[in-house]
């Protein structure tokens, strides 16, 4: 599976549409869901949470963000949110099939 933009990116647009595919000679599964997520860190007025965990270091997902998944060829798809990214926003394209699920990263531009 190949993503783009290029998994890791941190320009993206508010606006970005993400491409997901198999190259040529590789089969997709026959069945995967695609979901986009947002995260972002934990924090709290005094550093901890509600159970006295500290939150300097947590991740916590924001919400998820409603797509539109349109097929573009036999192994091609384009993944389109239907909100804008949040500017400054950190978001894990994740693709789930059966047991295997993939993930990669990117950041919104500030």
């Amino acid at each position: 599976m190949q993503v783009s933009p290029a998994p890791g990116s941190y320009a993206l647009s508010e606006d970005t549409r993400f491409e997901v595919f198999w190259p040529e000679g590789s089969a997709p599964p026959s069945s995967f869901t695609v979901s986009l997520v947002r995260y972002k860190e934990g924090y709290s007025h005094d550093g901890y949470d509600s159970d006295g965990d500290s939150t300097t270091d947590v991740v916590k997902p924001d919400h998820d963000t409603q797509l539109s998944l349109i097929v573009s060829g036999a192994s091609h798809w384009q993944v389109i949110p239907k909100y804008s990214l949040k500017r400054g926003g950190i978001y894990y394209l994740v693709l789930t099939s059966g047991s295997d699920e993939w993930r990669t990263v990117f950041r919104v531009t500030q």
